[in-house]
C-alpha cells in the first residue's frame, strides 16, 4: 500500500492533479478467520466505499481529473464507461483487454 501510495502521489504531482498518495486496505491475517467472517470483513469494508467510489463518481480519480491527466500526457488514451464503478477490468474485462490490445498495438 505504502508503494502505491508513493506512486499515486508522483503521478497527481506530475500532472498538477490535487488528489493522490492515498491507499487502503484491510489489515487481517485471512488464515486466521473463516470464510464467513473474511466475506463480512470485505462487505463492510466494501460498503464503506461506497459515498466515495461508484458510477460517474470516483473521489478517488474523479472523471474530470482523469482527463487532466489525459490531456497532459502524450500520446494517451481515454475511455470512460457509463454507469461503471472503480474497476473495468475487474467488470468488463473483454472490453477493457480490447482497449489495452487497441493502445499497445498503436503504441
Amino acid at each position: 500500500m505504502r508503494a502505491l501510495a508513493g506512486w499515486m502521489t508522483w503521478k497527481c504531482a506530475l500532472v498538477n492533479v490535487p488528489f493522490g498518495g492515498s491507499a487502503g486496505g484491510i489489515r487481517v491475517d485471512p488464515r486466521a478467520h473463516k470464510r464467513a467472517i473474511l466475506e463480512r470483513i470485505v462487505r463492510r469494508y466494501t460498503a464503506n466505499l461506497l459515498d466515495v467510489v461508484g458510477p460517474e463518481r470516483d473521489i478517488l480519480t474523479p472523471p474530470a481529473h482523469s482527463r487532466a491527466i489525459h490531456e497532459r500526457l502524450s500520446r494517451s488514451t481515454l475511455h470512460v464507461w457509463p454507469e461503471m464503478g472503480h474497476a473495468p477490468f475487474w467488470e468488463i474485462p473483454d472490453q477493457f483487454n480490447e482497449l489495452n490490445r487497441a493502445f499497445l498495438a498503436a503504441h
